[in-house]
């Protein structure tokens, strides 16, 4: 293969190492770090295999590199090949899959017999929308702008000439209806392609849309003529996790990469922290989590490259939030301002949040400690929702 890309001017090595991360010093780094100097792309993780928790596996190892702006020109990802056409999906779960691959800037790699191809597979191969995102000339990948774990995902990124691709993808394992205020992400207004109908909403002032997918389905859009919104930064409160109240086995942990020196780590269904003295406008806000995971998924264990934490406002009923892969170095590689919708909150006196592991059920095929906890950061004033 590397001879094969010389022969069409790809002169540099081809790197196929499986996202496993080496020692650079005492620190542990990833392929999208250590690759550059040799190679124009690096591989993500290690196989893919035919099976939806595969590409969700690859998916949520993929975030923390788009976040990071470690992947982009000269320095592309590599999701291994597609499965588009083999067995082991279903047609939504391909559509998903590719559209994932392709918003990501991911190389394209076809991994079917293509003399016996479907008609319906060729077609998400051949999808035009898709192929040009991927070939666009900004290269800026889709970065997750939300998870509502166990619903949908909701990704978005920037294209050459001020169009945005937009991204959601199912994780509620049945059919749903998933909808997006533009407003998300901070646009008043656009023309909306949907990338799979290719039917183009032809309405003045389109603010919003939405559509019925199966399960694992998503909906790929691509947004034009775009009217930004005016957004106000919020007034936003931080609370570090080291100073709340620990329980069971759950402990502070030197952590330089971390705010403030200190993350609270060994957060299992019987240890958890609770952080005091939070006060928010909202009833439902959106908190930011600042947090470390580095517990690495690969095709053997089938680890989701996510951990599970169970939070609760106010001690009402916990919400499971599947916090993705920060990197690799438990004491550096900080995720920040990772969204997750809260309700419960008094929005005239103090709240407080309870984070803990995952309960039996939730662990089950995965870690059975959550992520660990470096803060929160809610809105004081009146929210405003996040904007690319």
């Amino acid at each position: 293969m590397w001879e094969a890309l010389q022969d069409v001017g790809i002169e540099e090595m081809l790197i196929c190492q499986w996202g496993t991360p080496y020692l650079n010093g005492s620190t542990p780094e990833g392929p999208a770090e250590w690759t550059p100097p040799i190679s124009t792309s690096f591989r993500v993780s290690d196989d893919i295999s035919n099976s939806w928790p595969n590409v969700e596996r690859i998916a949520n190892e993929n975030i923390h590199v788009n976040l990071r702006g470690l992947n982009g020109p000269g320095n592309w990802s590599d999701m291994d090949m597609l499965e588009v056409g083999n067995e082991g999906l279903t047609l939504e779960e391909q559509k998903s899959h590719f559209a994932l691959w392709a918003m990501s800037k991911s190389t394209l790699m076809i991994g079917t017999n293509v003399a016996e191809i479907s008609d319906a597979a060729k077609g998400i191969l051949m999808n035009e929308g898709l192929l040009a995102i991927n070939q666009d000339d900004l290269g800026e990948p889709i970065k997750i702008v939300q998870r509502y774990s166990n619903d949908h995902d909701l990704y978005a990124g920037p294209l050459a000439g001020g169009d945005v691709a937009v991204l959601m993808v199912d994780s509620s394992n049945a059919s749903n209806t998933l909808a997006l205020e533009f407003s998300k992400l901070g646009i008043e207004s656009a023309d909306a392609t949907d990338l799979w109908s290719n039917k183009k909403q032809t309405l003045c002032n389109v603010s919003g849309y939405n559509a019925t997918v199966a399960p694992h389905g998503s909906v790929a859009l691509r947004l034009s003529n775009v009217k930004l919104a005016r957004v106000t930064k919020p007034e936003l409160s931080y609370y570090g996790a080291a100073s709340g109240s620990l329980d069971g086995s759950a402990a502070i942990q030197d952590c330089p990469g971390c705010s403030e020196g200190k993350k609270v780590g060994y957060l299992t269904a019987n240890s958890s922290v609770t952080i005091h003295g939070i006060r928010t406008s909202q009833t439902t806000s959106n908190v930011r989590f600042d947090y470390v995971n580095c517990d690495v998924g690969y095709l053997a264990d089938q680890k989701p490259n996510y951990r599970t934490a169970a939070v609760s406002v106010n001690g009402g009923a916990a919400q499971m939030v599947n916090f993705p892969l920060t990197g690799y170095a438990w004491t550096l590689d900080v995720l920040t301002d990772f969204l997750v919708e809260l309700s419960g909150f008094d929005a005239e006196g103090e709240n407080s949040i309870t984070i803990s592991g995952p309960s039996m059920q939730a662990a089950e095929g995965n870690s059975e400690y959550g992520p660990d906890i470096d803060r929160i950061v809610v809105v004081a004033g009146d929210e405003e929702e996040p904007c690319l």
